[in-house]
């Protein structure tokens, strides 16, 4: 299997474990994130979520919740509007583009490396991965400042951290704010209708 498909099939596996507890804590995946292309991004105390499919006549799903993220929480979904759905879609699968996202997220594979703790060193006060999270938190909760996108063919991972040199190339800016943006349209969209998706406790 070559490095891309390793690559893939990790993150895949990294983001759909990820969507629920991009912090420390660890909890089950919601069936609804699982398939069609799915954003997550944690906040100082607040995690989103937003799913699309390919087709613009399927509505978009989105979650705010507070974090730590409780045991449920509200799914809503709303029909965003076809212009900023055909945006998102080619931001994704836009191939000049794609590269800039690989390079992001192996940036951040290799901070991870870097953060890890090695030879009772001391811990980097700006690493930000799970390991140093607990320890700087004393084991309660904290989160990871990062965003994280999901197809069925590709997985890509975005280190947001203030003091990560260097910071998200353009590319993955726009895209990250792309997402964004069709997140606060669903959330705050009118007709939009609960679903009752849940996260398991």
């Amino acid at each position: 299997m070559s490095r891309t498909s390793t690559l893939t099939s990790t993150l895949l596996l990294f983001m759909l474990g990820t969507l629920s507890t991009l912090g420390c804590e660890r909890e089950s995946t919601p069936s609804a994130t699982i398939g069609g292309i799915s954003f997550v991004q944690d906040f100082d105390g607040e995690r989103r979520v937003v799913r699309i499919e390919l087709s613009p006549l399927q509505p978009a799903e989105c979650m705010r919740a507070a974090l730590p993220v409780p045991g449920s929480v509200t799914w809503k979904e709303f029909l965003l509007e076809a212009s900023l759905h055909a945006d998102l879609i080619s931001a994704v699968f836009d191939q000049q583009r794609v590269a800039a996202y690989e390079a992001d997220t192996s940036r951040a594979e290799t901070n991870d490396r870097i953060c890890a703790p090695r030879n009772g060193e001391p811990l980097n006060p700006d690493c930000i991965d799970v390991e140093v999270c607990e320890a700087r938190s004393g084991g309660e909760y904290c989160y990871r400042p990062e965003a994280n996108l999901a197809t069925d063919s590709n997985a890509w991972r975005f280190v947001l951290h203030p003091d990560f040199e260097a910071p998200v190339s353009p590319e993955s800016r726009e895209l990250i704010d792309s997402f964004l943006l069709a997140h606060d349209a669903c959330w705050s969209g009118e007709g939009q209708l609960e679903n009752g998706g849940t996260f398991p406790g």
